[in-house]
């Protein structure tokens, strides 16, 4: 049972509202609503929406949210990650302009190149972006080999 749940059902049954309150229409999702607000007013980091979402929420899924919801500010630092929440659907600058498929060659001697897997120029521009710090987004059709390259 959610902590959500241990609350506002613990309300529910305290203020006699079991089973939920109806109006003209069935369930007053209203009166609903503004029960949880009052169960949830004085809980640290809680608040209640007026919105619906119809769909199949398990609780761990609020707990991701609760954690993006919360550390959002530390999470976006990151810049592939700044460039998702603030940029979806702009292209993002990939592969990093210092290191093409093109010239893996003639930038990296066989010595600076550690690869324990055989790879095509582009996975190996991949790991050699990585290795320089990069922050990048690795995409592609299933099956070239992306797991195996970023492990």
């Amino acid at each position: 049972m959610s902590p959500l749940w241990r609350c506002c059902g613990r309300t529910f049954t305290r203020n006699g509202l079991a089973p939920l309150p109806e109006d003209g229409n069935g369930v007053n999702v209203s009166r609903v609503f503004q029960i949880f607000q009052e169960a949830v007013r004085d809980l640290l980091g809680w608040e209640v929406k007026g919105e619906v979402w119809i769909g199949l929420f398990p609780f761990t899924k609020f707990l991701l949210w609760k954690v993006l919801a919360d550390r959002l500010g530390d999470l976006t630092r990151n810049r592939v990650v700044h460039h998702l929440v603030h940029n979806a659907g702009e292209p993002f600058t990939n592969p990093p302009e210092d290191i093409q498929a093109d010239s893996l060659d003639t930038s990296f001697g066989v010595a600076e190149t550690l690869c324990p897997r055989s790879a095509g120029s582009s996975q190996l521009t991949a790991v050699m972006a990585a290795a320089a710090g990069h922050d990048f987004i690795l995409e592609g059709p299933p099956g070239p080999g992306k797991s195996q390259t970023m492990p």
